[in-house]
């Protein structure tokens, strides 16, 4: 008959993050995003798409990501860096040189306005990580704010969910 030699509770006691990785408060990149939790990616990801934005905008991009990462067939990979990382998906990653990624990889946060943007991605990013925002997009994995650039080709305005702010979200 089985028995029983151990038994373990986990009462939700985070161990502590090892020295030199990001976390909110010292958000500094260390030239390797996989360095980063999925959390902070995500936090990442929201402020460089949606730094601006509401806070409510700021859940939908959470939850646009998180549903490419729970999509059935996995199109876009299974975990959050897979899906944030593939090439040409999330425009903040595209190009070192630009602004948006010097800003997502050091955030400014001696800047007020700037700070408080990073600190509601990163609160935006783990609400959505747990679970406990519901979807605004109903469903949607894509995202985009139009602007004076051509519409991308993947646009499908049949497909189109809801718009947030500027936003206009889309379940492809």
């Amino acid at each position: 008959m089985p028995r029983l030699h151990s038994l373990t509770f986990n009462f939700g006691v985070t161990p502590p993050t090892p020295e030199g990785t990001p976390t909110v408060d010292k958000p500094a990149w260390t030239k390797d995003f996989y360095d980063d939790t999925e959390k902070l990616l995500l936090a990442r990801t929201i402020y460089g798409e949606a730094g601006g934005e509401s806070y409510k905008a700021k859940i939908a991009v959470g939850w646009a990501i998180r549903n490419r990462v729970e999509d059935s067939s996995q199109r876009w990979g299974k975990t959050y860096h897979d899906v944030i990382l593939q090439p040409s998906q999330y425009e903040p990653f595209n190009d070192p040189n630009k602004d948006v990624f010097k800003k997502i990889t050091n955030p400014p946060l001696d800047n007020t306005l700037e700070k408080q943007a990073w600190l509601d991605s990163y609160k935006a990013a783990e609400l959505v990580f747990l679970g406990k925002e519901a979807d605004p997009t109903k469903g949607a994995n894509h995202f985009y704010v139009p602007s004076d650039q051509p519409k991308p080709d993947w646009i499908v305005e049949e497909k189109r969910t809801v718009q947030i702010g500027a936003t206009h979200f889309y379940k492809l």
